[in-house]
Protein backbone atom coordinates (compact mmCIF):
# COMPACT_ATOMS: atom_id res chain seq x y z
CA UNK A 1 0.00 0.00 0.00
CA UNK A 2 1.13 3.57 -0.59
CA UNK A 3 2.98 5.54 2.06
CA UNK A 4 0.16 8.05 2.49
CA UNK A 5 -2.45 5.33 2.97
CA UNK A 6 -0.38 3.60 5.66
CA UNK A 7 0.21 6.91 7.47
CA UNK A 8 -3.49 7.83 7.31
CA UNK A 9 -4.42 4.40 8.65
CA UNK A 10 -2.08 4.90 11.62
CA UNK A 11 -3.61 8.27 12.50
CA UNK A 12 -7.12 6.84 12.16
CA UNK A 13 -6.18 4.02 14.54
CA UNK A 14 -4.89 6.57 17.06
CA UNK A 15 -8.07 8.67 16.85
CA UNK A 16 -10.17 5.54 17.29
CA UNK A 17 -8.89 5.05 20.84
CA UNK A 18 -11.36 5.90 23.64
CA UNK A 19 -9.67 8.97 25.12
CA UNK A 20 -9.27 12.71 24.45
CA UNK A 21 -7.78 13.94 21.20
CA UNK A 22 -4.01 13.30 21.05
CA UNK A 23 -1.40 15.98 20.64
CA UNK A 24 0.83 16.54 17.64
CA UNK A 25 3.70 14.57 19.15
CA UNK A 26 1.59 11.46 19.56
CA UNK A 27 0.21 11.80 16.03
CA UNK A 28 3.77 12.04 14.70
CA UNK A 29 4.73 8.94 16.68
CA UNK A 30 1.76 7.01 15.27
CA UNK A 31 2.72 8.00 11.72
CA UNK A 32 6.34 6.97 12.20
CA UNK A 33 5.38 3.61 13.68
CA UNK A 34 2.88 2.97 10.89
CA UNK A 35 5.64 3.50 8.33
CA UNK A 36 8.30 1.56 10.23
CA UNK A 37 8.04 -1.68 8.14
CA UNK A 38 8.86 0.26 4.99
CA UNK A 39 12.35 0.94 6.31
CA UNK A 40 13.38 -2.21 4.44
CA UNK A 41 13.06 -0.06 1.30
CA UNK A 42 16.46 1.34 2.33
CA UNK A 43 17.83 -1.87 0.84
CA UNK A 44 17.71 0.14 -2.39
CA UNK A 45 20.97 1.72 -1.22
CA UNK A 46 22.59 -1.68 -1.77
CA UNK A 47 21.31 -1.77 -5.34
CA UNK A 48 18.14 -2.72 -7.22
CA UNK A 49 18.79 -6.42 -6.85
CA UNK A 50 18.83 -6.11 -3.06
CA UNK A 51 15.64 -4.03 -3.19
CA UNK A 52 13.76 -6.65 -5.21
CA UNK A 53 14.90 -9.38 -2.83
CA UNK A 54 14.51 -7.60 0.53
CA UNK A 55 11.67 -5.07 0.21
CA UNK A 56 8.54 -6.48 1.78
CA UNK A 57 10.60 -9.11 3.59
CA UNK A 58 12.91 -7.84 6.33
CA UNK A 59 10.42 -5.87 8.42
CA UNK A 60 7.19 -7.25 6.96
CA UNK A 61 7.15 -10.58 8.78
CA UNK A 62 4.74 -11.30 11.61
CA UNK A 63 7.54 -12.83 13.65
CA UNK A 64 9.29 -9.47 13.97
CA UNK A 65 6.21 -7.47 14.98
CA UNK A 66 6.66 -7.87 18.80
CA UNK A 67 10.34 -6.91 18.65
CA UNK A 68 9.75 -4.01 16.28
CA UNK A 69 6.93 -2.72 18.50
CA UNK A 70 9.28 -2.84 21.47
CA UNK A 71 11.78 -0.70 19.54
CA UNK A 72 9.01 1.81 18.83
CA UNK A 73 8.15 2.43 22.49
CA UNK A 74 10.60 5.35 22.92
CA UNK A 75 8.61 7.31 20.35
CA UNK A 76 5.70 7.43 22.79
CA UNK A 77 7.71 9.37 25.36
CA UNK A 78 6.11 12.28 23.54
CA UNK A 79 2.88 11.20 25.22
CA UNK A 80 2.50 13.21 28.45
CA UNK A 81 0.87 10.55 30.69
CA UNK A 82 3.77 8.19 30.08
CA UNK A 83 6.29 10.84 31.11
CA UNK A 84 4.70 11.42 34.48
CA UNK A 85 6.30 10.00 37.58
CA UNK A 86 4.86 6.76 38.81
CA UNK A 87 3.48 5.60 35.47
CA UNK A 88 2.26 2.03 36.04
CA UNK A 89 3.98 -0.67 33.95
CA UNK A 90 0.59 -1.62 32.51
CA UNK A 91 0.53 1.65 30.58
CA UNK A 92 3.65 0.65 28.70
CA UNK A 93 2.14 -2.77 28.00
CA UNK A 94 -0.93 -1.11 26.48
CA UNK A 95 1.26 1.15 24.35
CA UNK A 96 3.25 -1.89 23.21
CA UNK A 97 0.02 -3.63 22.20
CA UNK A 98 -1.05 -0.51 20.31
CA UNK A 99 2.30 -0.46 18.46
CA UNK A 100 1.77 -4.12 17.54
CA UNK A 101 -1.66 -3.19 16.20
CA UNK A 102 -0.25 -0.38 14.05
CA UNK A 103 2.40 -2.66 12.61
CA UNK A 104 -0.10 -5.45 11.90
CA UNK A 105 -2.37 -2.92 10.19
CA UNK A 106 0.52 -1.98 7.89
CA UNK A 107 1.18 -5.63 7.10
CA UNK A 108 -2.49 -6.18 6.31
CA UNK A 109 -2.60 -3.21 3.94
CA UNK A 110 0.48 -4.51 2.11
CA UNK A 111 -0.63 -8.14 2.03
CA UNK A 112 -3.89 -7.38 0.20
CA UNK A 113 -2.11 -5.57 -2.66
CA UNK A 114 -0.66 -7.16 -5.82
CA UNK A 115 2.90 -6.53 -4.61
CA UNK A 116 2.36 -8.51 -1.43
CA UNK A 117 4.79 -9.32 1.36
CA UNK A 118 6.58 -12.34 2.73
CA UNK A 119 4.37 -12.55 5.78
CA UNK A 120 6.05 -15.59 7.33
CA UNK A 121 9.63 -14.38 6.87
CA UNK A 122 12.21 -15.45 7.90
CA UNK A 123 10.66 -18.93 8.22
CA UNK A 124 9.13 -18.99 4.73
CA UNK A 125 9.96 -17.25 1.46
CA UNK A 126 6.41 -17.40 0.12
CA UNK A 127 5.04 -14.03 -0.98
CA UNK A 128 1.44 -13.35 0.07
CA UNK A 129 -0.37 -11.31 -2.59
CA UNK A 130 -4.03 -10.63 -1.94
CA UNK A 131 -4.65 -8.81 -5.23
CA UNK A 132 -7.72 -7.28 -3.55
CA UNK A 133 -6.89 -3.59 -3.92
CA UNK A 134 -4.41 -1.66 -6.00
CA UNK A 135 -1.38 -0.05 -4.38
CA UNK A 136 -2.82 3.24 -5.70
CA UNK A 137 -6.49 2.64 -4.88
CA UNK A 138 -7.88 6.13 -4.02
CA UNK A 139 -10.53 4.72 -1.66
CA UNK A 140 -7.82 3.25 0.58
CA UNK A 141 -6.58 6.80 1.18
CA UNK A 142 -9.74 8.92 0.99
CA UNK A 143 -11.79 6.90 3.47
CA UNK A 144 -9.18 7.06 6.31
CA UNK A 145 -8.71 10.77 5.61
CA UNK A 146 -12.47 11.32 5.83
CA UNK A 147 -12.57 9.43 9.13
CA UNK A 148 -9.71 11.55 10.49
CA UNK A 149 -11.34 14.84 9.51
CA UNK A 150 -14.73 13.88 10.92
CA UNK A 151 -13.22 12.59 14.16
CA UNK A 152 -11.31 15.82 14.70
CA UNK A 153 -14.26 18.06 13.88
CA UNK A 154 -16.80 16.10 15.93
CA UNK A 155 -14.31 15.19 18.65
CA UNK A 156 -15.54 11.65 18.39
CA UNK A 157 -13.74 8.36 17.85
CA UNK A 158 -16.62 6.84 15.90
CA UNK A 159 -15.71 8.11 12.38
CA UNK A 160 -12.12 6.89 12.81
CA UNK A 161 -13.41 3.49 13.92
CA UNK A 162 -15.61 3.24 10.85
CA UNK A 163 -12.57 4.11 8.73
CA UNK A 164 -10.71 1.16 10.28
CA UNK A 165 -13.68 -1.09 9.57
CA UNK A 166 -13.50 0.07 5.95
CA UNK A 167 -9.79 -0.76 5.72
CA UNK A 168 -10.59 -4.34 6.75
CA UNK A 169 -13.93 -4.97 5.02
CA UNK A 170 -13.16 -3.32 1.65
CA UNK A 171 -10.15 -5.58 0.89
CA UNK A 172 -12.10 -8.62 2.14
CA UNK A 173 -14.86 -7.86 -0.36
CA UNK A 174 -12.16 -7.54 -3.03
CA UNK A 175 -10.75 -10.94 -2.12
CA UNK A 176 -14.18 -12.56 -2.39
CA UNK A 177 -14.89 -10.80 -5.70
CA UNK A 178 -11.53 -11.86 -7.15
CA UNK A 179 -12.12 -15.49 -6.14
CA UNK A 180 -15.52 -15.43 -7.85
CA UNK A 181 -14.10 -13.88 -11.03
CA UNK A 182 -11.17 -16.31 -11.15
CA UNK A 183 -13.45 -19.31 -10.84
CA UNK A 184 -15.78 -17.91 -13.51
CA UNK A 185 -12.92 -17.17 -15.91
CA UNK A 186 -11.46 -20.64 -15.55
CA UNK A 187 -14.88 -22.14 -16.20
CA UNK A 188 -15.32 -19.99 -19.33
CA UNK A 189 -11.88 -20.93 -20.67
CA UNK A 190 -12.48 -24.62 -19.96
CA UNK A 191 -15.78 -24.45 -21.86
CA UNK A 192 -13.85 -23.01 -24.82
CA UNK A 193 -11.38 -25.91 -24.70
CA UNK A 194 -8.42 -23.67 -23.84
CA UNK A 195 -5.58 -24.92 -21.64
CA UNK A 196 -5.00 -22.16 -19.08
CA UNK A 197 -2.12 -22.38 -16.64
CA UNK A 198 -1.51 -19.62 -14.12
CA UNK A 199 -4.28 -17.05 -13.87
CA UNK A 200 -4.61 -13.98 -11.67
CA UNK A 201 -7.42 -11.45 -11.29
CA UNK A 202 -5.87 -8.06 -10.53
CA UNK A 203 -7.31 -4.67 -9.57
CA UNK A 204 -6.97 -1.77 -11.95
CA UNK A 205 -4.21 0.56 -10.87
CA UNK A 206 -6.49 3.59 -10.32
CA UNK A 207 -10.18 2.71 -10.77
CA UNK A 208 -11.75 0.92 -7.76
CA UNK A 209 -13.84 -2.14 -8.52
CA UNK A 210 -12.47 -2.62 -12.05
CA UNK A 211 -10.51 -5.83 -12.56
CA UNK A 212 -8.09 -7.30 -15.09
CA UNK A 213 -7.31 -10.94 -15.75
CA UNK A 214 -3.75 -11.99 -16.59
CA UNK A 215 -3.23 -15.61 -17.62
CA UNK A 216 -0.97 -18.06 -19.40
CA UNK A 217 -2.29 -20.35 -22.13
CA UNK A 218 -0.31 -23.43 -23.12
CA UNK A 219 0.25 -23.82 -26.86
CA UNK A 220 1.99 -26.56 -28.87
CA UNK A 221 5.76 -26.76 -29.29
CA UNK A 222 6.63 -25.52 -25.79
CA UNK A 223 5.07 -22.12 -26.42
CA UNK A 224 3.01 -20.08 -23.99
CA UNK A 225 0.64 -17.22 -24.76
CA UNK A 226 0.41 -14.63 -21.99
CA UNK A 227 -2.60 -12.29 -22.09
CA UNK A 228 -3.91 -9.35 -20.09
CA UNK A 229 -7.54 -8.35 -20.54
CA UNK A 230 -9.82 -5.90 -18.78
CA UNK A 231 -12.64 -7.65 -16.93
CA UNK A 232 -15.86 -5.93 -15.92
CA UNK A 233 -17.72 -9.14 -15.05
CA UNK A 234 -17.41 -12.85 -15.91
CA UNK A 235 -17.30 -13.05 -19.69
CA UNK A 236 -17.43 -9.26 -20.16
CA UNK A 237 -14.06 -7.93 -21.29
CA UNK A 238 -13.12 -4.38 -22.23
CA UNK A 239 -10.14 -2.54 -23.65
CA UNK A 240 -7.39 -4.02 -25.82
CA UNK A 241 -6.32 -7.62 -25.40
CA UNK A 242 -2.58 -7.47 -24.78
CA UNK A 243 -0.83 -10.73 -25.61
CA UNK A 244 2.62 -12.06 -26.30
CA UNK A 245 4.30 -15.39 -27.01
CA UNK A 246 7.09 -16.93 -24.98
CA UNK A 247 9.03 -20.14 -24.65
CA UNK A 248 8.23 -22.21 -21.58
CA UNK A 249 11.95 -22.49 -20.96
CA UNK A 250 12.48 -18.73 -20.71
CA UNK A 251 11.70 -18.32 -16.97
CA UNK A 252 14.45 -20.77 -16.03
CA UNK A 253 16.82 -19.14 -18.49
CA UNK A 254 16.20 -15.66 -17.10
CA UNK A 255 16.77 -16.86 -13.56
CA UNK A 256 20.02 -18.53 -14.57
CA UNK A 257 21.25 -15.60 -16.65
CA UNK A 258 22.11 -13.23 -13.79
CA UNK A 259 21.29 -12.47 -10.13
CA UNK A 260 19.20 -9.50 -11.27
CA UNK A 261 17.15 -11.72 -13.57
CA UNK A 262 16.53 -14.16 -10.71
CA UNK A 263 15.50 -11.35 -8.35
CA UNK A 264 13.14 -9.89 -10.93
CA UNK A 265 11.57 -13.29 -11.54
CA UNK A 266 10.95 -13.83 -7.83
CA UNK A 267 9.33 -10.40 -7.46
CA UNK A 268 7.19 -10.59 -10.61
CA UNK A 269 3.74 -11.91 -11.35
CA UNK A 270 2.95 -13.17 -14.86
CA UNK A 271 5.00 -10.54 -16.72
CA UNK A 272 4.63 -10.34 -20.47
CA UNK A 273 6.99 -9.08 -23.17
CA UNK A 274 5.98 -7.13 -26.26
CA UNK A 275 8.30 -7.25 -29.26
CA UNK A 276 10.68 -4.30 -28.82
CA UNK A 277 10.22 -1.47 -31.30
CA UNK A 278 13.98 -1.37 -31.93
CA UNK A 279 14.25 -5.08 -32.75
CA UNK A 280 15.47 -4.46 -36.32
CA UNK A 281 18.15 -2.06 -35.11
CA UNK A 282 19.17 -4.53 -32.43
CA UNK A 283 19.61 -7.32 -34.96
CA UNK A 284 21.64 -4.95 -37.15
CA UNK A 285 23.91 -4.44 -34.15
CA UNK A 286 24.19 -8.19 -33.63
CA UNK A 287 22.06 -8.18 -30.48
CA UNK A 288 18.97 -9.85 -29.10
CA UNK A 289 16.68 -7.90 -26.74
CA UNK A 290 14.36 -9.36 -24.13
CA UNK A 291 11.97 -6.90 -22.49
CA UNK A 292 10.15 -8.36 -19.48
CA UNK A 293 7.65 -6.22 -17.62
CA UNK A 294 5.48 -6.81 -14.61
CA UNK A 295 1.75 -6.73 -15.39
CA UNK A 296 0.92 -6.61 -11.69
CA UNK A 297 0.35 -2.85 -11.62
CA UNK A 298 -1.14 -2.23 -15.07
CA UNK A 299 -4.47 -1.05 -16.42
CA UNK A 300 -6.69 -2.03 -19.34
CA UNK A 301 -8.47 1.33 -19.54
CA UNK A 302 -7.07 3.17 -22.59
CA UNK A 303 -7.21 6.64 -20.97
CA UNK A 304 -5.43 5.39 -17.86
CA UNK A 305 -2.81 3.59 -19.94
CA UNK A 306 -2.07 6.77 -21.88
CA UNK A 307 -1.69 8.66 -18.61
CA UNK A 308 0.60 6.03 -17.08
CA UNK A 309 2.69 5.84 -20.26
CA UNK A 310 3.95 9.37 -19.54
CA UNK A 311 5.63 8.12 -16.37
CA UNK A 312 6.30 4.41 -16.98
CA UNK A 313 6.85 4.23 -20.75
CA UNK A 314 4.77 2.55 -23.43
CA UNK A 315 3.36 0.01 -22.77
CA UNK A 316 3.02 1.27 -19.20
CA UNK A 317 4.56 -0.87 -16.50
CA UNK A 318 6.34 0.50 -13.42
CA UNK A 319 8.67 -2.49 -13.13
CA UNK A 320 10.46 -3.83 -16.19
CA UNK A 321 13.72 -5.54 -17.02
CA UNK A 322 15.51 -5.14 -20.36
CA UNK A 323 18.21 -7.64 -21.24
CA UNK A 324 20.55 -7.35 -24.21
CA UNK A 325 22.39 -10.41 -25.51
CA UNK A 326 24.79 -11.22 -28.32
CA UNK A 327 22.83 -12.52 -31.31
CA UNK A 328 25.56 -14.89 -32.45
CA UNK A 329 26.04 -16.45 -29.02
CA UNK A 330 23.50 -19.19 -29.63
CA UNK A 331 22.98 -21.08 -26.38
CA UNK A 332 26.25 -19.74 -24.97
CA UNK A 333 25.53 -16.12 -24.04
CA UNK A 334 24.89 -14.05 -20.94
CA UNK A 335 23.45 -10.51 -20.96
CA UNK A 336 25.75 -7.85 -22.35
CA UNK A 337 23.62 -5.18 -20.67
CA UNK A 338 20.84 -5.19 -18.11
CA UNK A 339 18.44 -2.32 -17.49
CA UNK A 340 16.00 -2.28 -14.58
CA UNK A 341 13.27 0.37 -14.69
CA UNK A 342 11.25 1.12 -11.56
CA UNK A 343 8.98 4.03 -10.52
CA UNK A 344 11.77 5.60 -8.49
CA UNK A 345 14.60 5.32 -11.01
CA UNK A 346 16.45 3.28 -13.61
CA UNK A 347 19.67 1.31 -13.49
CA UNK A 348 21.89 0.08 -16.27
CA UNK A 349 24.55 -2.56 -15.94
CA UNK A 350 27.16 -3.78 -18.38
CA UNK A 351 28.54 -7.31 -18.15
CA UNK A 352 31.39 -9.20 -19.73
CA UNK A 353 30.17 -11.92 -22.12
CA UNK A 354 30.40 -15.40 -20.69
CA UNK A 355 28.74 -18.77 -21.34
CA UNK A 356 25.10 -18.71 -20.24
CA UNK A 357 21.78 -17.92 -21.86
CA UNK A 358 20.49 -17.68 -25.39
CA UNK A 359 18.28 -14.67 -26.04
CA UNK A 360 14.86 -14.81 -27.58
CA UNK A 361 12.03 -12.27 -27.33
CA UNK A 362 9.47 -13.69 -24.97
CA UNK A 363 7.73 -13.67 -21.66
CA UNK A 364 8.36 -14.96 -18.19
Amino acid sequence: MGTYSAAAAGVAALLALPRPAPGRGLVAAAVLISLMPDLDALSLLAGPEAFLVLHGVLLHGLALVPLLALCCLPLFRLFRPLRQAGTPPGSWARVWLFCCGLLCLHLWLDAVTPWGIKLLAPFSGERWCGNAVSCLDPLMLLMPLAGIVLSVRRRSARPARWALVWLVCYPCLGLAYDAFLEQSCRADFAAQGRHIGRLAVLPDVFVPGVRRVVYEEDLPKMTTLVCAEGLLAPGHFYGPRLCGFTSRELPAKLRASSPLGAAFGDASLLPWTPVPSDRAAAWAEGEHIVLVQNERFGSSIPAVRRFLARFWGDPPAPLRLRLVYRRDAGQQGTPLREELHAPFGSWRFGRTPAPGLDAEPGLR
